[in-house]
C-alpha cells in the first residue's frame, strides 16, 4: 500500500498484491463470510476515504467481497 501511494507501484500491482493478501487472511475470509450472510437479508455498505475514487483499496476489497459472496450488484 505504501509503495502504491508513493507512486512506486502501479495500481495493477497493488490490486494483485492486496487480493493475494486477502486470500491468505483468515480474518478476511471470516469477514467475507459474514458479509455473505448479511447479503441474504440486507445490503452491505463499505465506507472509505480516498482521493482517487477509481483506484483504491476499498475498490479492491469490494470486488473481492463480491467474488466471495457471489453478489452481482454490490458489496
Amino acid at each position: 500500500r505504501k509503495l502504491y501511494h508513493r507512486g512506486e507501484m502501479p495500481f495493477a500491482g497493488f490490486r494483485e498484491g492486496y487480493a493475494e493478501e486477502l486470500e491468505a487472511s483468515e480474518g478476511a475470509a471470516a469477514f467475507a463470510e459474514r458479509c455473505r450472510k448479511w447479503l441474504e437479508t440486507q445490503d452491505v455498505t463499505l465506507l472509505y476515504a480516498a482521493k482517487n475514487q477509481q483506484e483504491n483499496h476499498a475498490q479492491v476489497l469490494a470486488a473481492w467481497l463480491r467474488q466471495k459472496s457471489g453478489a452481482e450488484g454490490g458489496a
